[in-house]
């Protein structure tokens, strides 16, 4: 639902890169037919790596749901037994036994300027995860970003991605209580907070990854079955096509609402935003689209 713009070069052919000016740099990267550079599966030093880059976009994603947050790529720590990762606060977190590989682009997008972009696929050959270069970042830069994470001569074929819809989700709490199979009564949620100019947190869990992220809702869209919040390039993405229920939970920090699709899959979580006043816009907005709560 979500694919990025279709990267373009010629198969097989290594993807050079030149830059003007006094000193004049050359690099070339051995791509794939669908012009893909491999990437180091070696995750420690691929996500440090990341941590120097600056501001990012970094996006994660399912097949029904995304979340995209301009942002530092934050230091992790990490668990060599469990192999998974998290920040300090942990709004990121990551399982690596679902990591299969990574994948770097290094083309010039026409929609945002960004010269390039990390994807990192799981064991299904779906990207999950995606950090962007910003149009600000230098593509000499980029380069030499993807210089020190790329491999040589990887030996790795190209993905071939099975639907979305196959890859797992997480499943619904089983204590959650129901409160509509009116999707749309969502729309009206975060329209009511847009108008309070609210924020809320939201939360998208897949088998790879957590990210939780708190958003301000300044735009709040919902068109042709794709419910799109937040401000600027820093936004959450829904299908309503794929949802068919909300339900609520209760928690030590209040109200959790989550998106529930076929066969109890969690698509997102919504809840209410660090901050007392927005806490309280959450909890008013709540009871007055859901009364029962």
């Amino acid at each position: 639902m979500f694919v990025p713009d279709d990267f373009h070069a010629r198969p097989g052919v290594p993807r050079s890169l030149d830059l003007p000016g006094r000193l004049r740099i050359s690099r070339c990267f051995r791509t794939t037919p669908e012009g893909r550079i491999a990437v180091t599966d070696d995750w420690v030093k691929l996500l440090n790596a990341m941590t120097r880059l600056g501001p990012v976009a970094l996006q994660t994603r399912h097949a029904y749901a995304r979340m995209v947050a301009v942002t530092l790529v934050p230091q992790l720590s990490w668990c060599a037994q469990r192999r998974c990762a998290a920040d300090a606060v942990r709004s990121l977190q990551f399982h690596f036994d679902h990591w299969q590989c990574a994948w770097a682009r290094l083309a010039h997008c026409d929609c945002c300027g960004s010269p390039g972009r990390i994807e990192v696929c799981n064991e299904h050959g779906l990207d999950f995860l995606q950090v962007c270069a910003l149009p600000e970042c230098q593509v000499a830069d980029w380069a030499d970003f993807l210089a020190d994470v790329t491999l040589e001569d990887s030996g790795k074929d190209d993905v071939v991605g099975i639907p979305f819809e196959s890859g797992g989700f997480a499943r619904a709490p089983a204590q959650a209580a129901l409160v509509s199979n009116d999707v749309d009564q969502l729309v009206r949620l975060l329209t009511r907070l847009s108008e309070d100019e609210g924020s809320v947190s939201c939360t998208l869990v897949t088998e790879a990854v957590c990210h939780r992220r708190e958003f301000s809702l300044n735009r709040v869209v919902a068109e042709d079955g794709v419910l799109t919040a937040g401000e600027g390039l820093s936004r959450f993405q829904l299908g309503l096509v794929a949802s068919r229920r909300l339900a609520v939970t209760l928690r030590e920090d209040g109200f959790h609402l989550h998106v529930v699709g076929a066969d109890d899959a969690l698509l997102l979580t919504l809840s209410g935003a660090a901050g007392a006043s927005d806490n309280f816009l959450w909890k008013e907005a709540l009871r007055a689209v859901f009364p029962a709560i």
